[in-house]
């Protein structure tokens, strides 16, 4: 039976760098961790040490997994809707600002292949212009283009 992952991103799992960071993942970040650690313990002890850890790695973590989780509950519960589809997905600005424009969730799930999830003027989309910025130093291509959507 094909695993999700060999359905949705067959591309994916051919890359062997996205591969490596799927290997090499959970040591860096321990590695981060130590040496937030320890950097803030050379600058200024204990205190600092634990205060470099818990900034720059817990907080962090604990702010980016919540913007992730909030696209999937309150993208489902409250916005607007640019698009009837046979789901509950809304756009919702707050949820888009905390998430690189992942919260314009309705138009992801109209067009889930699109790269962009903006497709109103006033949705600004900072995921795409990431994209684009890697496509533009040859770190990303074969940008789907997708057909023009209705209003």
């Amino acid at each position: 039976r094909e695993t999700l992952e060999q359905q949705f991103i067959p591309d994916l799992l051919k890359d062997p760098v996205i591969l490596q960071i799927c290997r090499w993942n959970v040591p860096l970040h321990i590695l981060l961790a130590l040496s937030l650690f320890w950097g803030g313990w050379l600058y200024g002890g204990w205190a600092m040490g634990f205060s470099c850890l818990l900034w720059g790695f817990f907080l962090r973590i604990t702010l980016m997994l919540h913007a992730t989780w909030a696209v999937n509950s309150i993208s489902h519960k409250w916005g607007y809707r640019n698009y009837e589809t046979s789901d509950t997905s809304r756009n919702n600005p707050i949820v888009a600002a905390v998430s690189l424009g992942e919260g314009w969730h309705n138009n992801h799930h109209a067009r889930p292949s699109a790269a962009k999830f903006g497709h109103r003027w006033w949705e600004f989309d900072p995921g795409y212009r990431v994209i684009r910025i890697l496509m533009w130093c040859g770190l990303a291509w074969d940008l789907k283009k997708e057909p023009a959507l209705p209003s």
